[in-house]
């Protein structure tokens, strides 16, 4: 479970309420300080975090985003006593939906539980090449319907030529009788 979760210039920080068992027994200080750490969407841990003790189950932390990229991250919180044999000592924090802020360029949300960094830029320049690739297309539909009204006026202009050259020839025979 987290708290607090807020955007302070290049840091996220906020707390985190972790708890762990031995034995059946809940701790209410873990013997082990628990560790945080990031993950990308590929599950490779890009950063770890130091945790401080606030009060029984408690953590607060702080992580400089600065040097992430756009993507997709999550917490995991893992146990470090060595007596916990548990086979679910790694948990991924479940993250409430929030819009964080902004550092730089980058927007910071929480989406789906994740932490997501988005590049505006990069955003605006896919914008930008959806809206290039469309013009292209329409820029072909153009040429197209140019080709197409071409083709139209040919048509026109053969069936006129065949017109005039029936009525000279009707206009020949007339003059032979």
């Amino acid at each position: 479970e987290y708290k607090n979760v807020r955007l302070d210039g290049s840091k996220i920080s906020g707390q985190l309420v972790v708890q762990e068992w031995l034995n059946g027994t809940k701790q209410i200080r873990p013997q082990t300080l628990p560790r945080l750490v990031i993950k990308n969407s590929e599950g490779k841990e890009v950063k770890e975090v130091i945790m401080t003790y606030v009060e029984p189950y408690v953590y607060s932390y702080s992580i400089d985003i600065s040097d992430l990229s756009d993507g997709e991250y999550l917490y995991e919180v893992q146990g470090t006593n060595p007596n916990n044999i548990s086979n679910h000592q790694n948990v991924i924090v479940e993250l409430k939906d929030q819009t964080l802020g902004n550092i730089g360029n980058y927007e910071v949300k929480i989406i789906d539980g994740k932490l997501v960094l988005k590049n505006e830029n990069t955003r605006m320049l896919m914008i930008k090449k959806d809206v290039e690739e469309n013009e292209i297309i329409n820029e072909e539909d153009k040429e197209q319907q140019v080709n197409d009204e071409i083709n139209i006026e040919n048509i026109k202009t053969k069936t006129n030529i065949t017109d005039d050259l029936k009525n000279n020839i009707v206009t020949d025979l007339e003059k032979e009788e």
